[in-house]
């Protein structure tokens, strides 16, 4: 070096030796360092450690994904690192990941999690998400990817939530993160309150006073859809969905290019006063009273058999009376908002394993991307699959749907010709590959993340086949098909 000191480049083990044993002379070849302390010099020693180590005692996994991190730190390029280190881009992507956590490197060298597994821990460990790292860890190997989707799905509702409700922040509300129990005592839907003249509180109302309220935004299933140059709304079945993939095609004659639109999520706002807030906003909750009339008219109905009827005040019994209607009111009241409240309850659960689905469909399709990436034969028991899936449902591949999810499952770009042109030289394994690609596309595009709510034959089918080619099914997916109560999952 400059400095007159030397650098170990190779031969570490032997110097870590030598200073063990107390050795004070050790055979050596020294050279000038060339371009010492320039990103290029750290990038050529790492790759030659790692390239000469690859030779000898291998590095660890978690090691040489650290050296690998630190070339791309330096500058090199995934497709340099990859050339030098003889590996795959892919390979080298995931290795920066886990090279820059030291989580992801000790448990990959623990043999914990793979390598692709350890690269999405790292994700959350280097943004510091204790909360999911830790569930990461404690997740089952089998389970892994579902539990992976599932956290990386509320981590992007949550940032969606977080988006949606910063006009609110802005206007004054108090922003709650999640949706409140009907019961909770600590606040009142403004569903339920009502102004001195019993009037509904109006959104307006509401809006004059926003430091008094909270406000949740959900999240709704369907999408406004917008055209991309105008902004104005556009009805979703004027869209040729079909041309979305293809720029240059023509739609169908009187519709629109998918190109043309563009779709954004819609929220509800639910507002929400804190109890302590309900005097000084001047509401209150809408309540039974019993007039005199209404008094009177129960009295002539209680006496339906006397032609002269008593004025309610010289009925001794019609306070009675009274008292006990407004109780019965009072205990109708009381069951129909708890009959209300568990049909919310139901709905917010239905809501939550939906979201379930969503992660274990992603899961599954992560499955059967790698099981299509294959170029050796499919499994055993795929062939008794395909066929029997083809006789049953003779019109199974006539899906546009369920194309574009195969060439999507296999990588394929483009249409049907280009699907062709990637089987026209292809051995029979493949070609075999390909048409089950065809078939569980058509199997998975019915499976959405809603199958856990029906009963349908051709999907636990289909399920079942997947859990015999090696796929684990999730809680969710195991009530699809019958095994499980959807009433028994955690959520």
């Amino acid at each position: 070096m400059p400095d007159g000191t030397i650098e170990v480049r190779d031969g570490q083990l032997r110097t870590l030796i030598a200073l063990e044993l107390g050795l004070t002379r050790v055979p050596v070849w020294i050279t000038t360092a060339a371009d010492p302390g320039t990103a290029e010099a750290e990038i050529t020693r790492i790759s030659d450690q790692i390239t000469v180590n690859d030779r000898r005692i291998p590095l660890t996994d978690g090691d040489r994904a650290a050296g690998i991190a630190q070339m791309l730190d330096f500058g090199a390029s995934v497709t340099r690192v990859a050339r030098e280190l003889q590996t795959d881009r892919e390979e080298v992507k995931l290795a920066e990941k886990v090279g820059h956590s030291p989580t992801a490197r000790q448990i990959v060298d623990e043999g914990q999690l793979d390598f692709e597994q350890a690269a999405i821990l790292a994700e959350y460990d280097l943004v510091g998400d204790t909360e999911a790292v830790q569930h990461l860890l404690n997740t089952p190997p089998s389970m892994f990817t579902f539990e992976a989707r599932r956290i990386a799905n509320q981590r992007e509702e949550r940032r969606k939530l977080l988006q949606a409700s910063l006009p609110y922040a802005a206007a004054g509300f108090t922003i709650l993160t999640h949706d409140l129990d009907y019961a909770d005592p600590k606040f009142l839907s403004a569903t339920r309150l009502y102004t001195a003249d019993d009037q509904p509180v109006s959104l307006a109302q509401i809006q004059a006073e926003p430091q008094r309220w909270a406000v949740y935004c959900d999240l709704l299933e369907d999408v406004a859809t917008l055209d991309r140059e105008t902004g104005e709304p556009v009805d979703p079945d004027t869209v040729d969905w079909a041309t979305a993939r293809y720029p240059d095609a023509t739609p169908t004659q009187g519709m629109r290019h998918a190109r043309e639109v563009e779709q954004h999520d819609l929220w509800d706002a639910y507002y929400y006063l804190p109890t302590d807030q309900l005097d000084a906003a001047g509401l209150h909750e809408l309540t039974d009273t019993i007039e005199p009339d209404t008094v009177t008219d129960l009295s002539d109905r209680h006496e339906a058999d006397s032609s002269d009827t008593a004025p309610a005040e010289d009925d001794p019994d019609a306070a009675a009376r009274a008292e006990a209607l407004a109780q019965q009111r009072a205990e109708a009241r009381a069951r129909a908002e708890e009959e209300r409240r568990q049909r919310e309850l139901a709905e917010q659960r239905a809501t939550e394993l939906d979201k379930l689905g969503k992660a274990a469909m992603e899961a599954r399709r992560d499955f059967l991307q790698k099981l299509l990436s294959r170029n050796n034969d499919p499994p055993q028991q795929a062939s008794s699959f395909v066929v029997t899936s083809v006789i049953t449902e003779p019109g199974l591949l006539d899906s546009h749907d369920a194309t574009v999810l195969a060439m999507d499952l296999l990588g394929v770009k483009g249409w049907r010709s280009e699907l062709l042109s990637s089987i026209e030289n292809a051995r029979p394994p493949r070609c075999r590959v390909v048409l089950l690609a065809l078939v569980l596309a058509a199997c998975e595009q019915r499976t959405g993340k809603k199958a856990w709510r029906y009963d349908d034959p051709r999907v636990q089918r289909y399920l079942r086949f997947l859990a015999e080619i090696g796929h684990t099914l999730t809680p969710i997916e195991q009530v699809a098909v019958g095994d499980r109560d959807p009433d028994c999952i955690e959520i």
